[in-house]
C-alpha cells in the first residue's frame, strides 16, 4: 500500500512538472518568435510565475533560478536586441 501511495505522489509531481514545462516553453516560444515588445515579455513571464506559483508554490525558487534568467535571457536576445537594430 506504501509503495502504491508513494507511486501516485511521483506521477502527480510528474504531471505538474509537465504542465509547467508546457506553459513556460509557450511562453518562450512568443518570446523567441518576436511577437511581444519587452514590457509585454516582461508581462508574460510575470504571468507565467503567478501561474506556476499555484502549482508549486512550495518551489519558487528554483523556478525562478531556473526559468527568471531563462526569461531575461530571451528577451534579451530576441526582443531587445531586434528592437536595437530597428530603432525602437
Amino acid at each position: 500500500m506504501k509503495d502504491r501511495s508513494i507511486l501516485k505522489l511521483l506521477i502527480e509531481e510528474e504531471r505538474k512538472l509537465n504542465h509547467i514545462k508546457l506553459i513556460v516553453d509557450a511562453a518562450c516560444l512568443r518570446i523567441v518568435k518576436g511577437e511581444l515588445r519587452a514590457e509585454g515579455a516582461r508581462g508574460l513571464a510575470s504571468s507565467v510565475r503567478a501561474r506556476v506559483a499555484e502549482i508549486i508554490p512550495d518551489m519558487m525558487d528554483k523556478y525562478d533560478m531556473i526559468y527568471g534568467s531563462r526569461f531575461e535571457r530571451l528577451i534579451r536576445q530576441f526582443i531587445e536586441e531586434k528592437d536595437k537594430w530597428n530603432g525602437y
